[in-house]
């Protein structure tokens, strides 16, 4: 039987886990800040243009503190890295594990929208298979002009 001092620290152990948390993941403070900052501007920016707005917003000053946030956060599966444009954009949930997106960039604007279809994804890979190469890796991106820009 627990007396009172062991129920309490088992009660707060159990009720006050450390914050934050997205799904499962826990983020460090700087990787929550960087996240958040993705999340708050709603669309794709480049590292240097992430730091200049957490200079102002979050008075960050050092530049490794974002590149280790986005690279943990992309690990996590909650950045993803768009290779064409060099750009990061925020997932609102993690990733599954090997889950590939499409990614539709507008060339005007710059917004970015995320397509998750199994389906095309296999045929993908099948057609690779067919001509005998091994898809190790898939970042699928189309530039597109997005329907406010039409």
């Amino acid at each position: 039987m627990m007396n009172i001092q062991e129920t309490s620290q088992f009660d707060y152990e159990h009720q006050h886990k450390p914050e934050p948390y997205v799904g499962n993941c826990y983020l460090t403070p700087n990787e929550h800040m960087v996240h958040k900052a993705l999340l708050s501007v709603s669309k794709a920016m480049k590292a240097y243009e992430l730091l200049d707005y957490l200079r102002e917003t979050e008075g960050v000053r050092a530049a490794p503190t974002v590149y280790r946030a986005l690279n943990a956060l992309e690990e996590k599966g909650l950045v993803y890295r768009l290779v064409s444009t060099q750009q990061f954009i925020a997932r609102s949930t993690v990733a599954k594990t090997g889950e590939t997106c499409l990614v539709l960039i507008c060339d005007r604007c710059g917004s970015v929208d995320m397509i998750e279809d199994p389906q095309i994804i296999s045929a993908l890979d099948a057609n690779a298979a067919q001509v005998k190469f091994a898809v190790r890796s898939r970042k699928i991106e189309f530039v597109t002009t997005c329907r406010d820009c039409k």
